[in-house]
């Protein structure tokens, strides 16, 4: 069974993941992007790309809902 994440939820993961690396900078070098990048995402100015998702073992799907 998959968890569903929200956009909201993923940047949670992200900023605990800088706490663990101990910098932004750190973190980047880790995933393998660059700090503007990263920051881009962190300020929801671009999506987390591949790298990223990879890193934090998620993957972006779009889903649909029936509303009424």
């Amino acid at each position: 069974m998959h968890t569903v994440i929200t956009e909201a939820g993923l940047l949670k993961l992200l900023r605990a993941a800088i706490d663990r690396s101990g910098s932004q900078v750190a973190l980047a070098k880790a995933v393998g992007i660059s700090p503007a990048n990263l920051s881009d995402v962190l300020s929801r100015k671009r999506n987390p790309g591949e790298h990223i998702q990879k890193y934090l073992g998620v993957a972006r799907r779009i889903v649909y809902e029936r509303v009424k």
